[in-house]
């Protein structure tokens, strides 16, 4: 508009009669005035063009901004300006085992944050679950405690080094023994031995983490991780028949049955990662495995 008002302005000069004949009239008097005449317009009409020039300039910065942005996740430009507030539990040491990094990665994180590039800033709580029905129960109040602040939530669990680092897509309506019976997504009942944790529920539940949003095939390329970068396959579809398991099932269950209460808009995102023995992966380097995941997703809400 003030582009316009400036050209309007420069049309009327130069076609206005009056001002054209004073303009005349000053020159044959004073013979040196055609050159500041000459002078003043050249200097307008490079004005003029300038500022045409910086306004092409804007609209091909904006237009580029614009078409960048519409190819990110449609939440980007609410998300980074935003919190993430991520929670982070993971189980105390059981059986034979002294120590469990699954507790250690969530007490080292309780009350740290990180920013990421293109990413809001994830802070996070951690808190450490007993590796019992009562801790598992307790943890679960707590994530999806009514009036909670919790944008995502991420579960760990200790594994073997047979499966070492795996993001689990599903959790089994089987409630943990020390049997441990085996499952599989392929199965439509309990495995022989086995008891259900709730028989409202259906057999399986899978996550609820925006896996699509998240692009973990990004994440494994770009992690710090050079652990993360080398599995072979990140992804399981058996999260075991333990407590890790009874942990996945019940949180996310308490996630649906919030969002149909409508004390949250949407389902909380909830993910279960096992993660391997410290003399397979540093504590570390563990943490950056679960701050880079927790990043890659918070992208996405």
């Amino acid at each position: 508009v003030s582009l316009l008002a400036i050209f309007h302005s420069g049309w009327l000069r130069m076609n206005n009669p009056n001002r054209n004949l004073e303009e005349s009239l000053s020159i044959l008097s004073h013979p040196k005035n055609a050159v500041n005449t000459h002078r003043s317009n050249s200097t307008y009409l490079l004005t003029i063009l300038s500022l045409i020039l910086l306004a092409c300039g804007a609209w091909v910065t904006l237009k580029g901004q614009h078409l960048e942005g519409s190819r990110a996740s449609p939440r980007d430009e609410k998300t980074n300006a935003a919190r993430v507030d991520v929670l982070v539990t993971g189980f105390l040491p059981f059986l034979d085992y002294p120590s469990n990094p699954a507790g250690n990665v969530a007490q080292i994180l309780n009350g740290t944050c990180r920013r990421a590039k293109l990413s809001p800033e994830v802070c996070f709580t951690g808190i450490q679950v007993e590796v019992t029905s009562e801790g598992v129960q307790e943890a679960v109040r707590e994530a999806h405690a009514e009036g909670g602040n919790y944008s995502l939530i991420i579960h760990l669990g200790f594994e073997n080094r047979a499966k070492g680092l795996k993001l689990e897509g599903f959790s089994a309506n089987v409630l943990a023994s020390m049997e441990n019976p085996s499952w599989s997504v392929d199965m439509s009942s309990l495995p022989p031995g086995a008891s259900e944790i709730d028989s409202a529920w259906p057999w399986l539940l899978p996550t609820t983490a925006p896996l699509s949003c998240a692009r973990f095939t990004f994440f494994q390329k770009y992690t710090r991780s050079e652990h993360a970068r080398n599995v072979s396959t990140l992804w399981s579809r058996d999260a075991g028949a333990y407590f890790c398991n009874e942990l996945y099932f019940r949180s996310l269950a308490a996630g649906w049955l919030r969002e149909q209460s409508k004390d949250s808009k949407d389902v909380v995102p909830v993910l279960f990662v096992h993660v391997p023995p410290l003399d397979l992966v540093e504590l570390s380097e563990l943490l950056v495995v679960i701050e880079d995941i927790a990043v890659a997703l918070a992208r996405c809400l």
